[in-house]
């Protein structure tokens, strides 16, 4: 296991305990109106990503940053989880894995 993918999931799992999430207006949108569910429920699925949950880390289009996808197997459903780290965890995708 690389030591980016521990620092990067470390701090994913930190700032998720602390509530330290910032949902983007897309994630928001598929959260509430693909799922069904609140930014709550959201915010939990996020707490519980485990290291095996990892699927890639990709470099933004937009700015290059590094951004991590997970995808979740949660209450029958595996959801497509992409997040980048900043001062707090930025959910940028939240929906069905479409790849199945």
């Amino acid at each position: 296991m690389t030591r980016w993918l521990m620092r990067a999931f470390r701090a994913i799992q930190d700032l998720a305990r602390q509530g330290q999430v910032q949902f983007t207006h897309k994630a928001v949108i598929e959260i509430e109106e693909e799922l069904d569910i609140t930014e709550e429920v959201a915010l939990e699925i996020l707490r519980t990503i485990t290291l095996e949950d990892f699927h890639e880390r990709l470099a933004s289009d937009i700015n290059g940053e590094w951004l991590y996808v997970f995808k979740v197997q949660t209450a029958g459903y595996m959801l497509y989880i992409k997040l980048a780290i900043r001062h707090t965890c930025v959910v940028i995708s939240f929906h069905e894995d479409r790849e199945l």
